[in-house]
């Protein structure tokens, strides 16, 4: 399954109303009490299922989330080095318009 279809299984996950059911088959029920054993299992395995996907869903952000980071770094680190050498280019410049300024170009 795409990780856009994921995204939008788990809004929907979300966004599902409390009183929307499902039937399961739990078998015979002698009491309320059974019943509500047999419940609770069903509502744990439910929210069981729903947290282990959360968690995977957790996991894939947070690597990509140190991807991210990294290429971060990695563009930090070019916008450095550009930084440097723009500098340098000014300083360069400046310097060579000083020259031209203080020594008139001779005349032939």
């Amino acid at each position: 399954m795409s990780k856009r279809g994921l995204s939008l299984q788990l809004q929907q996950l979300l966004k599902r109303p409390a009183t929307e059911c499902s039937f399961y088959a739990i078998g015979l029920v002698s009491n309320q009490e059974e019943l509500d054993a047999k419940v609770l299992l069903v509502q744990n395995k439910n929210l069981s299922m729903k947290l282990e996907w959360l968690k995977s869903e957790v996991k894939e952000l947070k690597s990509k989330n140190v991807n991210l980071e990294k290429t971060k770094e990695m563009h930090d680190s070019t916008i450095s080095t550009v930084g440097r050498f723009w500098e340098r280019l000014e300083n360069d410049v400046l310097n060579l318009l000083s020259q031209f300024d203080d020594n008139p170009p001779e005349k032939r």
